[in-house]
């Protein structure tokens, strides 16, 4: 589990139960100050979560869709230092600005972007060193169709610049331009909107 504090030491959205609100507000005002960037990763008793990794946001009046992409690259890197694998949830924010399906999106497109791991020439045992995570973002009812859409544009656009990520770094031995040109034909012959 996923959850945002800035600056001012408050969690910018409820934990889902006392025992888990209890373990993540015990390190504020002391060992976790909510500065922009800041981790910390809290060991819980809690049937949500055995893990909940705090993120700091620093001001929230600060925060632009810009913050909340590299705030979602910032959530995977955090989950490749610590080693884990799997399926995270990140607690959507109580926050109205930026509007909440542009938070989403940002979100997911920081969170795909950060994944792109070229292994087309690398070794099985390499490519396997390569973590690559699911994510869901939990949020209120009535946000629920605006942070759907969101995430939907998010990993559009993310998903296209991750494949075009990929095709310059292809050699141009291994990508020959009648290749390039069959790869951008077969996207927009697979396009959903023509």
């Amino acid at each position: 589990l996923v959850l945002l504090v800035d600056e001012s030491q408050k969690i910018l959205a409820s934990p889902l139960d006392a025992g888990l609100a209890a373990a993540c507000k015990k390190p504020l005002n002391k060992d976790f100050k909510g500065k922009w960037k800041e981790s910390l990763v809290l060991y819980v008793d809690s049937k949500i979560s055995d893990r909940v990794l705090l993120l700091g946001i620093g001001k929230s009046s600060e925060l632009t869709a810009h913050r909340f992409r590299t705030l979602g690259a910032q959530v995977v890197s955090s989950l490749k230092q610590l080693d884990l694998k799997g399926s995270v949830v990140l607690q959507m924010p109580t926050l109205r600005k930026p509007e909440v399906g542009l938070q989403a999106q940002a979100l997911a497109e920081g969170m795909t972007l950060s994944q792109l791991g070229f292994t087309r020439f690398k070794s099985e045992s390499e490519t396997k060193k390569n973590h690559f995570y699911s994510f869901d973002l939990l949020t209120s009812t009535k946000d629920k169709k605006s942070v759907e859409a969101g995430i939907a544009r998010g990993l559009t656009i993310s998903q296209g610049v991750n494949w075009a990520r990929s095709l310059i770094h292809t050699p141009g031995s291994h990508l020959s331009p009648n290749d390039l040109a069959e790869a951008a034909e077969s996207v927009f012959k697979n396009a959903k909107n023509k």
